[in-house]
C-alpha cells in the first residue's frame, strides 16, 4: 500500500476545508457550513489514522484550535436541527412549542455570533503542521504501512462490535468509531473487506445520525422544562408528552440500528483477509 494513497486524501480534503473556511469567514452559509463541517471530520479521521500508524497519541493536541472551532459550529448545527425537528413534531401533533421555539432561536443567534467570532480568529495553521507529518508516512515501508493500516480499521471493527451490547449506552462513541472506518475504507485496498456493502454502512451510520439528533433535542426539552416550566400547567404536561413522544421514537430507533448494525458486522470479521 502506497503511502500516496493517505496523503492525496489529506491535501484534497485540506483544499476543501480551506475553501469553505474562507466562504464562512466571508458570510454564513449553509451549505459550506456542511462541507467545512465534513471536511473537519474527515481531516480529523486521516490523523487518527496516522497517529495509528506511527503509534502515537497526540493527535487531539496537534488539531487543539480546530477541534475548538469544530465544537462551536457543532452547537450552532445542534440548534439549527433543534429547530427543524420541533418544527416537524409541530406538524405532526397539530400544536405549538412556544416558547420553547423561540428559546431554541435565541440560542441559535447567539451561538451564530459565537461561530463567527472563532471563525474570524482561526487561521489553520496547526493543519499545515500536521501536513508535514502526514507527508513523513512516504518514508515507510509499504508492507509495513498497510499492515498497519490494516489493524487501525479491524481495532475499530472490534471495537464497535463490542460495544454494540451496550449501544444505548455507547451510539455515539460507536458512531465515531465507524465513521472513521468509513473514511478509511475510501483509502485502503478493497481486498482488505472484500464483499464490504458500503451504501448499506452509510445507510446505517445515516440512523445512528439521526438517533444522535433526536437524544440531543430530547435532552434539551428535558432540561429547558426542568429549569423555566411551572409545574403542573399544560405547558408542562405537553413538554413530557414530546418527551415520552421522542424517547419512544429514538428507542424503536436503536433496535433498529442494533440489528442492522449485527448483521453487517458479523460477516466482515470472517472476510477480512
Amino acid at each position: 500500500m502506497s503511502a500516496d494513497l493517505i496523503i492525496r486524501h489529506w491535501e484534497n480534503e485540506l483544499l476543501v476545508f480551506q475553501k469553505n473556511l474562507q466562504a464562512l469567514k466571508r458570510k454564513p452559509d449553509q451549505d459550506a457550513m456542511h462541507q467545512f463541517r465534513v471536511a473537519i471530520k474527515k481531516l480529523r479521521s486521516y490523523l487518527k489514522l496516522y497517529s495509528h500508524i506511527v503509534e502515537k497519541n497526540d493527535k487531539d493536541k496537534l488539531m487543539a484550535q480546530t477541534n475548538t472551532v469544530f465544537s462551536i459550529i457543532g452547537k450552532y448545527r445542534d440548534l439549527q436541527m433543534n429547530l427543524e425537528l420541533l418544527a416537524d413534531f409541530e406538524q405532526k401533533n397539530k400544536t405549538s412549542y412556544e416558547p420553547l421555539s423561540s428559546h431554541f432561536k435565541g440560542l441559535e443567534n447567539y451561538s451564530s455570533q459565537q461561530m463567527q467570532k472563532a471563525l474570524r480568529k482561526y487561521d489553520g495553521y496547526e493543519l499545515k503542521i500536521i501536513t508535514t507529518h502526514i507527508y513523513r508516512l512516504s518514508d515507510i515501508n509499504p508492507a509495513l504501512l498497510e499492515r498497519k493500516v490494516k489493524q487501525a480499521c479491524i481495532d475499530h471493527l472490534e471495537n464497535s462490535n463490542n460495544r454494540l451490547k451496550n449501544l444505548s449506552r455507547d451510539a455515539h462513541p460507536i458512531r465515531k468509531s465507524l465513521k472513521d472506518f468509513f473514511y478509511w475504507q475510501k483509502i485502503v485496498p478493497v481486498s482488505f473487506f472484500p464483499g464490504l456493502k458500503m451504501k448499506k454502512f452509510e445507510k446505517i451510520l445515516d440512523e445512528l445520525g439521526r438517533w444522535q439528533d433526536y437524544k440531543v433535542i430530547y435532552m434539551k426539552i428535558k432540561h429547558y422544562r426542568k429549569d423555566y416550566i411551572a409545574k403542573h400547567t399544560g405547558e408542562e404536561q405537553a413538554l413530557k408528552d414530546l418527551e415520552k413522544e421522542i424517547k419512544t421514537e429514538n428507542e424503536d430507533q436503536l433496535k433498529k440500528v442494533k440489528k442492522d448494525l449485527s448483521n453487517f458486522l458479523d460477516p466482515l470479521f470472517s472476510k477480512v483477509i
